[in-house]
């Protein structure tokens, strides 16, 4: 072989070897993003949705929620191409920051760590969260012993069971955001909108006295019988999420019980003719309130109801129960039940006339 060919045939191979190189480089190439300046790291922007009206509240801002986000390129929308979706943030933990915190801006919401707006396509978020009073509670929504949480951007959120402790408080609360609220966002979006809507079911429970009677009545305890405490949920982040399989029955689920007359936080409540006094405030897992039956899952025998504990005249009486399955087949997620139990006068009925008739109406609406 002559040298003019030998350096031919290993200009050749190099050239070969670089492109591959190249080729190579390119099928790994990683999203561009933006490096600092112009204010292009991610903020969010959070919000407290009503399912119906759509009115939004401010969210508080001592909570905290997890996010993720999906990368599609340019030309790419969600609807139609979720399916070529690269993940971009994997559960990044949002918080709002009021201090100093560069690259930052002050009084912002965004992730424990700097996530950047790509250079080019688009970013579509997930958010969710639980809470506990005011408070963020991330091991409600942390896979456990007992639960499993999972993200798909197929399929949405889902947590099975939820939630993972019984003890968590009767107003823990979990909140999803929908994705069509933040999908196929750019670089310059400025906060990503992040509405969360409840997931939970609330019902509140009021007493009052009719003015048309003397005698002096004091709630002394408010239970519900055979209520599901823990259930199933699915698709969450998409419109048609739901609950399923509820489980962990409840005999007893006291909302409230008064104690001896030295403990005056939990002293029995007056009930008053001259205004309405709230008793509770409990979030639930959404359920039917008739009997239900499915062999791997708690059962229930009976329609759920309602025991009223009472005095008149600093008499203890017996209790009252009302049949909620016959004035509610379900409660639903999203929603708000206000129910007041009216004392006062005598039942015709009663052997010495002395029973209460006890009024319960219900007011459905949104829970925002």
């Amino acid at each position: 072989m002559s040298l003019l060919s030998f350096i031919h045939s290993n200009s050749t191979i190099r050239l070969l070897f670089l492109v591959s190189a190249l080729a190579a480089l390119g099928s790994c190439k990683k999203v561009e993003v933006y490096q600092g300046g112009n204010n292009h790291e991610i903020s969010f922007s959070p919000s407290l949705s009503c399912l119906e009206t759509k009115a939004d509240t401010e969210f508080r801002k001592s909570a905290k929620f997890f996010t993720y986000a999906w990368y599609l390129p340019d030309g790419k929308i969600w609807d139609n191409n979720k399916a070529e979706a690269k993940l971009y943030i994997d559960k990044a933990e949002v918080g709002y920051h009021s201090k100093e915190n560069p690259p930052f801006v002050n009084y912002s919401w965004h992730a424990d760590q700097v996530y950047y707006w790509p250079k080019g396509g688009s970013l579509t978020f997930f958010s969710y969260t639980c809470l506990s009073g005011a408070e963020f509670y991330s091991p409600a929504i942390t896979p456990g012993n007992s639960s499993e949480c999972v993200f798909d951007k197929d399929e949405g959120l889902s947590i099975k069971p939820f939630p993972t402790e019984m003890n968590c408080g009767q107003d823990f609360d979990l909140l999803v955001a929908k994705v069509n609220q933040a999908c196929d966002m750019k670089y310059d979006s400025k906060r990503v909108p992040t509405r969360f809507e409840h997931k939970l079911t609330k019902i509140s429970f009021f007493v009052t006295l009719n003015v048309q009677t003397t005698d002096k009545y004091k709630l002394t305890g408010l239970k519900l019988t055979d209520i599901f405490m823990q259930g199933e949920y699915y698709g969450g982040g998409y419109d048609n999420d739901y609950w399923e399989k509820p489980q962990s029955l409840a005999s007893d689920y006291s909302m409230f019980k008064s104690a001896p007359e030295d403990i005056p936080s939990v002293n029995p409540i007056e009930i008053r003719s001259d205004k309405f006094v709230q008793v509770s405030d409990n979030n639930v897992i959404p359920q039917t309130l008739l009997p239900y039956t499915a062999s791997q899952w708690s059962a229930r025998e009976n329609t759920v109801k309602l025991k009223i504990s009472y005095t008149k005249n600093d008499k203890p009486q017996s209790d009252i129960i009302i049949d909620f399955g016959k004035k509610e087949e379900k409660w639903r997620m999203g929603t708000h039940y206000k129910y007041t139990i009216k004392f006062g006068g005598t039942t015709k009925s009663d052997s010495d006339g002395s029973a209460p008739v006890v009024q319960l109406t219900t007011d459905v609406s949104p829970w925002l």
